[in-house]
């Protein structure tokens, strides 16, 4: 066996072991001591940006759906069931997961989810059966207001791209995939050298590798490089755009679209600058939203997310008001003159950092957030450096990162309207 590769966070008394089998795979442990429960995260490096033609789009979650049907037809959700394990799966932009809990039988359940992905065996009528699934999830994703708000603000941040399209595809897409478009997009990504298991428990790690040789083994690696990700295509953003549902009261975006290239700066480091910067700026802390609180501007369904990749990153605020033009302006404004804010102070930097740092600590053991947060795939500094970053990081550097992206971004917004006028 090689060897265990070992990364120490001495600031938070944790390791990450990484081992990465002759095929490819890749293993990486959590091990945390009297920890009650077993977690795991298999990630396969295929989402929905992978879509190599638009009139597929959402073939990636379909074909997540189809990877719990066994050889013989039946769902491997019931095998987990069985020894008492919650297991379940989502498509992102950047990768498919499949997860697992429990608190007994950790190599059995991780050899199953390996397992489970190391074939891919259906039929066209199964196939024909999970497309009217889809197109009911789909359909519910149509009827929810705040899904609908966020999806079409993407879809008019990155036009004619994969992110202007639903994860889950469109009518038409779902349409289109039939079951050999499945099999291709099997062969092509579910391969070793594509594949990523996260576990987290009380373990030795020589134990977990000796036990998952033989279940790795299995999967197998073409011959074929993998195709490479398209990059995002910079379309001009839509803005001033709404449409109407059976809502109360109207929900705004406002999208702020980077337009900077992040290459060679680190992704995670520049995610938590852009995020203190904006925090600073508009976050809950922040005197200008208070005072926008107190004036009846905003209330709390005010929220603040940003986002950061390699291909692309924005940051977006989502709020429900009865004065969408008028507060997307202010908003907006408000932005644009960042520089006039008494909030970006190093006093209050401070406190978000120390508040960044607090909430990191509490979490320390909810493996959900260390999966979630963990950035999938990447070498080099994670989640376990916040506690070495957050210290190095000083006003000057934050505001230059916050400074860049605003001068770079496309501002746009989008409104869901009452049903009513």
């Amino acid at each position: 066996m090689k060897a265990i590769e070992e990364k120490r966070f001495s600031s938070i008394d944790e390791s990450l072991f990484t081992y990465r089998f002759s095929n490819g795979f890749t293993l990486r442990m959590l091990p945390k001591k009297d920890f009650k429960e077993y977690a795991g995260l298999l990630t396969v490096n295929f989402g929905s940006l992978d879509n190599q033609a638009q009139s597929l789009s959402g073939i990636a979650h379909f074909l997540e759906h189809k990877i719990f049907e066994t050889d013989s037809g039946d769902d491997f959700l019931l095998k987990f069931t069985e020894s008492a394990t919650d297991s379940n799966a989502f498509t992102g932009y950047g990768y498919t997961g499949y997860t697992f809990s429990s608190s007994q039988e950790i190599i059995e359940n991780s050899r199953l989810l390996i397992d489970m992905l190391s074939s891919f065996t259906t039929s066209e009528d199964a196939v024909n059966k999970e497309r009217d699934i889809i197109r009911q999830e789909l359909e519910m994703y149509k009827s929810d207001p705040d899904q609908v708000l966020f999806t079409e603000t993407l879809a008019r941040m990155y036009p004619k791209t994969a992110l202007a399209q639903e994860i889950v595809g469109t009518e038409d897409s779902l349409a289109r995939i039939q079951l050999m478009d499945l099999q291709k997009a099997y062969n092509t990504y579910y391969r070793a050298d594509n594949m990523d298991l996260f576990l987290i428990g009380d373990f030795q790690p020589e134990f977990i590798v000796e036990n998952l040789e033989v279940s790795v083994s299995k999967l197998t690696n073409p011959t074929d490089l993998l195709p490479p990700r398209r990059s995002i295509k910079r379309e001009s953003v839509i803005t001033g755009q709404s449409i109407r549902m059976d809502i109360s009261k109207a929900k705004l975006a406002i999208g702020l679209r980077g337009g900077q290239s992040l290459q060679g700066q680190d992704v995670f480091v520049y995610k938590i600058k852009l995020q203190l910067f904006f925090s600073m700026l508009l976050g809950w802390t922040s005197q200008r939203y208070q005072d926008l609180l107190d004036l009846g501007k905003i209330d709390y369904s005010f929220q603040l997310e940003v986002e950061v990749q390699e291909a692309y990153h924005h940051v977006l605020f989502f709020l429900d008001t009865d004065e969408p033009v008028s507060l997307s302006h202010q908003l907006r404004t408000i932005v644009r003159r960042f520089q006039q804010s008494r909030d970006l102070s190093e006093d209050h930097l401070d406190l978000l950092k120390n508040e960044m740092y607090g909430d990191f600590i509490r979490q320390l053991d909810n493996y959900d957030f260390i999966l979630t947060n963990y950035m999938v795939g990447k070498e080099g500094v994670n989640l376990f450096d916040l506690p070495v970053i957050l210290p190095s990081l000083h006003l000057v550097d934050v505001l230059e990162v916050g400074r860049e992206f605003i001068e770079n971004c496309d501002m746009m917004d989008f409104t869901v309207l009452p049903n009513y006028t």
